[in-house]
């Protein structure tokens, strides 16, 4: 995400989006009633009868809704317009804008939160754009996914027979090249139509280093950099994906991929709960409690509990997450379209770790 300006006084922020993930965020940010003005087609309808032209237009929106589209990688938001040229439109009229990769848009707010604020300067970071490919490869069996911001996606899973030990060598190394091609085929094409930077291979024994090389002898024909590093799993499937991002080596090889810290701490947040020491908390009112006392370490919210609350619980929200950061805590608002997001879910959307009992 780009900033191009803002007017905080007017309430004004002006952006371009860049990636899927940015439009992600913009999801979890447009809230009803807010304005949004970007260029648009609208179908105008200049005698009765006709079909009507699409025109290219600019228009602002008051907000009544907003929809996420990964598949079809767009953002719908829709509202009735508030501006817009006269010769063309009534205002009070219902537009949909679609917001895509590269779109400009303008938001105005009533009020900017500091927690949406600060999802917008993560977004805008060099590391925050970027994706990592995870490939798990066992004899005959590749799973690749994508780890990004928001959420673990399995893209493909390949097979491929390999013939065991009593055939000849000649056969199984044959059968491994053209297995090894198909999954590079699949990466090579998401790396260059995506905005990857690491390329992450898994699995279990030395097939791994194996495909390793394949992968780098290819990328070096296609004149394509990539950083590929390796790590143990316990098969080829997706789940050695999640096996692999609950363990935390994911950390230690890029140690501030949102992700997988968010998995890190709520696995974190379950062995408190388990041992009943009384450092971790759940649910709205124990973690204000814990916030005004100053025991909050890390405060774990999802963006699905933050998009549905109406204003005056925003309000309540704004409060308590800066009690947690005066008092040197800190906020982390987790995806429901990730592992960890979807398990703190179910403990109501929002937890704590605490520095001590209260």
């Amino acid at each position: 995400m780009q900033i191009i300006f803002q007017d905080r006084n007017k309430g004004i922020i002006k952006l371009l989006t860049q990636n899927l993930d940015d439009l992600w965020t913009l999801y979890n940010i447009i809230k009803p009633n807010d304005l949004v003005k970007s260029r648009t087609h609208r179908r105008i309808v200049f005698r009765e009868g006709d079909k009507g032209e699409r025109k290219p237009m600019t228009l602002e929106i008051k907000t009544e809704s907003v929809e996420f589209h990964e598949y079809s990688n767009r953002l719908r938001i829709k509202g009735r317009i508030t501006e817009g040229p006269d010769e063309y439109i009534s205002l009070g009229q219902y537009h949909t804008l679609n917001i895509e990769v590269g779109t400009k848009l303008s938001i105005k707010k009533n009020a900017w939160y500091k927690h949406d604020l600060r999802r917008l300067k993560k977004s805008t970071d060099s590391f925050a754009n970027k994706k990592i490919v995870v490939i798990a490869v066992e004899s005959g069996l590749a799973t690749i996914g994508i780890i990004s911001n928001y959420s673990v996606r399995i893209l493909s899973t390949i097979r491929h027979n390999i013939p065991g030990k009593r055939f000849a060598n000649q056969n199984s190394n044959k059968a491994l090249e053209v297995f090894f091609n198909k999954i590079n085929t699949l990466i090579i094409d998401k790396i260059k139509q995506l905005e990857i930077n690491l390329v992450i291979i898994i699995g279990p024994g030395f097939l791994k280093e194996k495909y390793q090389t394949s992968l780098k002898e290819n990328l070096i024909k296609d004149n394509l950099e990539m950083d590929t590093r390796l790590l143990s799993a316990s098969s080829g499937t997706d789940s050695a994906i999640y096996e692999v991002l609950r363990s935390g080596e994911i950390s230690k090889i890029i140690s501030n991929h949102k992700i997988s810290l968010e998995t890190g701490y709520m696995e974190e947040f379950v062995a408190r709960l388990g041992k009943d020491y009384g450092l971790a908390t759940y649910g709205f009112d124990q973690c204000l409690k814990a916030a005004e006392m100053g025991s909050v370490e890390r405060l774990l919210i999802t963006d699905i509990l933050l998009r549905t609350v109406n204003t005056d619980q925003e309000k309540h929200m704004e409060q308590l997450f800066n009690l947690v950061e005066q008092n040197g805590g800190e906020v982390h608002i987790l995806s429901t379209r990730s592992p960890a997001g979807e398990q703190l879910d179910k403990f109501g959307g929002i937890a704590a770790l605490l520095r001590f009992r209260i």
